[in-house]
């Protein structure tokens, strides 16, 4: 019998998914769209329940369908999704509220303040990295702050691919890279949960195991094959975040490759190699590039460029404002190139 793999990814704005045969041959392909909540100023959300999970068992359906391949053929199943959320979710794997997304959500910068000065000259040391609205734990501590009902209910905080791959199997795992790149300073670098520095933000316990993006976490469950399609027993990979599948995806893994990375947040990533442990950045050092002097941020990117395209672009080619932009705005082209 022909083995075939099962990877969807979920996006900000779109999730996709595919199956490839034994030999890395796709066999079939599918998108969704789905929506972003912006509450208020700074915030932005996503329902775990019905964006993430439910974009996922939608998509396991639609490509078990269109590509006519029985779920007892489908020998593995890995995800991907967005890198450095926050959900907290309660024993069952509820969410208790929506998930904070990523570093385009700043809601925490009371929190980053406080805490550089907190660790003052210590900062690099325990995050890698100037803190910033990328950073996980800083958004577990406004829950703390803001949110104490949700705080204490709360199970284990999770990002995407953590909570995808244990509603497939029961298991809260988190790939080494989201680990120690999103989480610091909650874990060590051997991958271990760091004790001492989870006082600050939740107990130990909290946060989820580190294992390998490539290990399996567990076996599909017979309530996650029922309402995903997928047939129970099925291996579930760890899975990791957007980013790093991305950079695998394009060959980013040899010392010196370095790729591009263009969607809502935009990013360049470097691999530098193994052999810098002594510095106090992150295991796989990718590292992010601002793009200050192109846009605000580079997390704003492809979120300036989707409000343009709804709000603005019809009234720029407008003969209204084909005057007053002048007539080189109908050579613009939208995008990257």
């Amino acid at each position: 019998m022909k083995e075939y793999y099962l990877g969807i990814d979920i996006g900000t704005y779109e999730s996709r998914g595919m199956l490839i045969d034994e030999n890395m041959i796709p066999v079939a392909d599918c998108s969704v769209t789905h929506g972003m909540d912006h509450p208020q100023e700074g915030w932005f959300e996503h329902d775990a329940d019905k964006v993430w999970w439910g974009d996922f068992c939608k998509l396991c359906r639609l490509l078990l369908e269109k590509s006519n391949i029985r779920s007892d053929e489908i020998r593995c199943v890995g995800t991907s999704a967005l890198g450095t959320d926050c959900l907290p979710v309660d024993k069952d794997c509820n969410p208790l509220r929506p998930a904070i997304l990523y570093g385009i959500d700043s809601r925490a910068e009371e929190e980053i303040k406080w805490l550089t000065q907190y660790y003052g000259d210590d900062v690099k040391k325990m995050f890698g990295h100037p803190i910033c609205t990328g950073d996980t734990a800083t958004k577990i501590l406004w829950l703390k702050n803001h949110e104490p009902e949700v705080y204490e209910k709360t199970y284990k905080f999770l990002t995407g691919s953590s909570y995808l791959t244990a509603k497939l199997t029961g298991k809260y795992v988190i790939d080494q890279f989201l680990a120690k790149g999103s989480f610091r300073p909650l874990y060590n670098r051997d991958g271990t949960i760091n004790k001492e520095n989870c006082s600050l933000y939740c107990r130990p316990d909290q946060i989820a195991e580190c294992a390998y993006s490539f290990e399996i976490a567990g076996t599909v469950t017979e309530e996650a094959a029922k309402e995903s399609g997928l047939k129970k027993g099925t291996p579930v990979i760890v899975g990791t975040g957007d980013s790093t599948a991305e950079a695998i995806s394009v060959g980013l893994v040899e010392s010196g490759t370095v790729f591009f990375q263009y969607g809502l947040s935009v990013h360049f990533f470097q691999l530098l190699g193994s052999d810098l442990q002594h510095l106090p950045c992150r295991t796989f050092i990718f590292l992010p590039v601002r793009l200050a002097d192109v846009l605000p941020a580079e997390n704003q990117v492809g979120y300036c460029g989707k409000y343009f395209l709804n709000h603005a672009y019809d009234v720029i080619l407008s003969d209204h404002g084909f005057k007053i932009f002048g007539y080189k705005v109908r050579n613009i082209f939208l995008g990257f190139s």
